[in-house]
């Protein structure tokens, strides 16, 4: 069952959620999930963190 909810949350195009979801066992598609997961992970660390803008302390205009 989690895996299943893994695959329909996980943010990726439509083949590649087909795919995991298509898997013939759950152990093999929480081993795809695992792999694309992984992937995703190193991605970030080579991404820099931005300091999140505080929208709070500037005026809103309402255009």
């Amino acid at each position: 069952m989690v895996s299943y909810l893994v695959a329909a949350a996980a943010v990726l195009d439509v083949p590649s959620k087909q795919r995991l979801l298509q898997a013939p066992d759950t152990a093999t598609r929480l081993r795809e999930e695992l792999t694309l997961l992984r992937a995703e992970t190193a991605v970030l660390r080579h991404l820099p963190s931005l300091p999140v803008v505080d929208l709070t302390q500037t005026p809103t205009y309402p255009n």
